[in-house]
């Protein structure tokens, strides 16, 4: 097994002189590991047939094989090509189950759309919301749709090229186009070589695309050191497009990966590990269909008594029109006692069909993170468990959230830091937040008790010198934003805006305290101790000159909140006081 040569000069031209041995000693190490895999997976005890191991995928084979006949049911992963990862990803995608996973999956993550906010020194930023909005909008992006797209597949092939273009180019001391950026899409089967920086393997310098006659290499976006760190793919140089170190390639683009470990340069598809089993599901079901056809035939097995021999059956059956054929529907037969006609199906077991079923259908979507109830299984189902097993799966979503958001972040981050560069917006640190949609439907009555129950206890507990506003604050924040709701820290502006407010009602409370109750207003005739309780004559009007300890316990209650006071006038309590007995 070769390296590939590309590799080989990657590695030596990034290493200094005194390294080039070191580094040939660690190809030919690599080498004969790779041999030794090889070997191995020959010589070794395997349990499927090379021309039958996921499709027949080549040499290196996708899937699992025993070591060896001493360790039993002991299982590896088997080193595979790149072009396997993809062929097997697509069987996956042609897998009706597979892909329904995929596309259930993907319209939890993305359904419904992702927002964006831009700000600076955590203020709204009109200039960078419009440059974003510019990019998102066009025409040639329409991300609403694309980025959807390139979720999904993401999650199909674990990886994704997506090439961009900034309409701009550097002229004198400024630049001309409106340097907004076009990103586009590569086929990630066409895949060739993933170049990384051999110091830090997570870092990813370059990737070349294409068939091996006609490849082409394109620059990853990547973080610029030398401009406070900000995102460049290439940059214009007269008809060239080069990096900072003046390294030309034949274009940019963002490399997207997932289900890799970190020191890995490809990804992986999110049901790799199913294929599998996505394949025995297949033909499974396929089975049942073909078992299901097979019991709808039936044979017409027709006893004749005493003919024993050939010549005497063919009389027999001639005269009875057994050679014909079948009866037709609705004929009518007539014969005696010695011809017995009787249907007679097939008994093909299908008794254990449905258990089986669902014990496949269990393990593949379970091992997914897919609750089994979710595909359509709601017998054995209530809500209250339905809803338990359902918190795994949220979880599950929520990380490739974070996942998808750190890309889309990236992907936002550069159209800012593009037109930072071409000087079409102020050189000041922006930030991006991407929220992305809710995972599950939120309970909106569930979740307005819950506040307000937090709130009224927070109160309490500041009320009792328990907590202080801001120990009150972290809590009630910490527990809205577990049920999904995210509550922002607040501006000086904004915190000054509710410390006036508080201040003035205070003061307000304060001198409505001070004050007595109004006398003098005039309302119905009192009623005396000694008189019947009634209405006062219409038309009569006195004075009302009497304590508050005089005034009925109810409507002293009223009158001793402070927003009572403050409505001494309004017809709420005027209509009160005129009903007073």
């Amino acid at each position: 097994m070769n390296v590939p040569r590309a590799l080989t000069e990657s590695i030596r031209s990034l290493l200094p002189p005194n390294r080039v041995l070191a580094a040939q000693d660690l190809e030919n190490r690599y080498a004969e590991k790779l041999r030794m895999i090889e070997a191995e997976y020959v010589e070794s005890g395997e349990d499927e047939k090379p021309s039958l191991g996921m499709g027949g995928l080549g040499t290196y084979k996708l899937g699992y094989q025993a070591v060896d006949s001493v360790q039993g049911n002991t299982r590896k992963l088997i080193d595979i090509s790149w072009p396997a990862v993809c062929e097997a990803a697509e069987r996956v995608w042609r897998n009706p189950l597979g892909e329904w996973i995929i596309r259930t999956v993907t319209s939890h993550v993305v359904g419904g759309g992702v927002h964006y906010k831009v700000t600076v020194n955590d203020k709204p930023s009109e200039e960078g919301q419009k440059r974003v909005d510019d990019f998102w909008n066009d025409p040639a992006n329409g991300m609403d749709r694309l980025l959807p797209q390139l979720v999904q597949f993401l999650f199909v092939y674990g990886v994704q090229i997506i090439p961009c273009f900034p309409r701009w180019k550097a002229e004198g001391g400024g630049s001309i186009g409106d340097a907004v950026i076009e990103i586009g899409t590569l086929d990630p089967r066409a895949l060739g070589e993933v170049r990384a920086n051999p110091v830090n393997p997570r870092e990813i310098v370059a990737v070349e695309v294409g068939s091996p006659t006609d490849r082409k290499i394109w620059r990853v976006v990547h973080n610029d050191r030398t401009r406070e760190n900000r995102r460049i793919g290439l940059l214009p140089e007269g008809d060239k497009w080069v990096d900072e170190y003046g390294v030309q390639y034949d274009g940019a683009c963002f490399y997207w990966r997932h289900g890799n470990a970190p020191f890995e340069k490809v990804g992986y598809p999110l049901l790799m590990r199913q294929v599998d089993y996505l394949d025995q599901a297949d033909r499974h079901f396929f089975d049942i269909v073909e078992r299901v056809l097979a019991l709808q035939q039936f044979i017409w097995d027709v006893t004749i008594k005493g003919a024993s021999t050939k010549e005497a059956i063919d009389k027999i059956a001639k005269e009875q029109g057994i050679h014909d054929g079948p009866p037709r529907p609705r004929a009518i037969r007539y014969h005696n006692d010695n011809i017995t006609w009787q249907a007679v199906t097939p008994n093909l077991g299908m008794s254990d069909i449905t258990p089986l079923s669902r014990n496949i259908l269990l393990f593949v979507l379970g091992s997914a993170g897919i609750p089994l109830h979710w595909f359509g299984e709601g017998e054995n189902t209530n809500r209250a468990s339905a809803e338990s097993m359902a918190r795994p799966t949220r979880k599950l979503f929520e990380a490739l959230q974070d996942e998808v958001r750190w890309y889309v972040e990236d992907l936002l981050g550069y159209v800012i830091d593009t037109a930072v560069l071409a000087k079409k917006l102020p050189d000041v640190e922006y930030k991006i937040a991407v929220e992305m949609p809710q995972v599950a439907v939120a309970d909106t009555a569930s979740d307005a008790t819950t506040l307000k129950t937090i709130g009224d206890a927070m109160q309490v507990a500041i009320g009792a010198g328990i907590l202080t506003e801001g120990q009150a604050a972290e809590i009630y924040k910490t527990i809205s934003g577990q049920i999904g709701i995210e509550v922002r820290e607040l501006t000086p502006e904004e915190k000054k805006e509710i410390a006036d407010k508080k201040e003035a009602a205070e003061k307000m409370a304060a001198d409505n305290a001070d004050k007595e109750v109004p006398v003098g207003k005039s309302v119905g005739k009192p009623v005396k101790s000694e008189e019947k309780p009634g209405k006062p004559e219409e038309g009569v009007q006195e004075s009302y000159d009497g304590e508050l300890e005089d005034l009925p316990p109810w409507l002293q209650a009223e009158l001793s909140k402070p927003s009572d006071l403050a409505l001494m006038e309004s017809e709420r309590l005027d209509g009160a006081l005129n009903g007073l007995t």
